[in-house]
């Protein structure tokens, strides 16, 4: 339905409007050539939307987005660059941009929409945990340290510091603590472990775990770039000789 893309198209919009006041004068003259382009896409849409039914409801589709129809234009017009070797900037016409457009939302993406998704909530699961695993050494370190004496004569910035450096003092004696926990589970484990092919098992388990860890921050990484002004740029600069 046009009426959801038109309140996606607005909030990014807003989104760019706001990271806008802290941009150079370059980057502000692109922001203004994307809001041109944006607005001559919206035209676009709301001219098919309104002739082709089936566009109308590929519109609507939960998966679907104007942010990434966006970045399918990126990708695509990239792409068409790329293939003239790497230079910095190349011509499109707007019936190809439109094709590009009109092409994302026929696209059958809704498993890699999905599994992004996954991923990204994943990350943001880890962040969360992060941040109240960290409250927590927060709040250890304030009882501990309120109860000493003088505390309440110290200055605010004082107790930042004095609240920092117990923090940091409780983590490492928490890991000390995980680590001589393995120590002393790996002795007392069950004699099959002491084989000679034991070690190398446990070796590739850890490479594949630091594996998994490097992949995920790359695409989270990935998806945050693409969410940002400066993830759009390179759309600015393929498209300004576009018109």
């Amino acid at each position: 339905m046009i009426s959801d893309y038109k309140a996606q198209i607005d909030q990014i919009l807003k989104n760019t409007e706001k990271e806008e006041a802290n941009n150079t004068s370059d980057k502000i003259a692109a922001v203004a050539t994307y809001k041109i382009m944006i607005g001559a896409i919206s035209k676009f849409i709301e001219k098919e939307s309104c002739s082709n039914p089936e566009f109308d409801a590929a519109l609507s589709l939960e998966w679907k987005s104007a942010g990434r129809m966006l970045k399918h234009i990126w990708s695509n017009a990239e792409k068409m660059a790329l293939r003239h070797g790497q230079i910095a900037s190349c011509c499109l016409t707007e019936e190809v941009v439109y094709a590009w457009a009109r092409e994302y939302y026929f696209l059958d993406d809704r498993e890699a929409v999905m599994k992004e998704r996954a991923e990204k909530a994943k990350a943001e699961q880890k962040q969360k945990e992060a941040k109240e695993k960290e409250s927590q050494y927060e709040k250890r370190a304030l009882d501990i340290l309120s109860k000493q004496s003088g505390w309440d004569d110290l200055s605010d910035e004082e107790k930042k510091k004095k609240i920092a450096s117990k923090i940091k003092s409780l983590k490492t004696s928490d890991s000390r603590k995980s680590n001589k926990s393995t120590a002393k589970s790996s002795a007392v484990s069950p004699a099959i472990d002491e084989k000679e092919d034991a070690a190398p098992g446990e070796s590739q388990d850890q490479d594949n775990s630091s594996e998994i860890c490097v992949t995920e921050a790359s695409v989270e990484l990935e998806m945050e770039l693409a969410n940002t002004l400066d993830g759009q740029m390179n759309l600015f600069t393929l498209l300004q000789g576009g018109e």
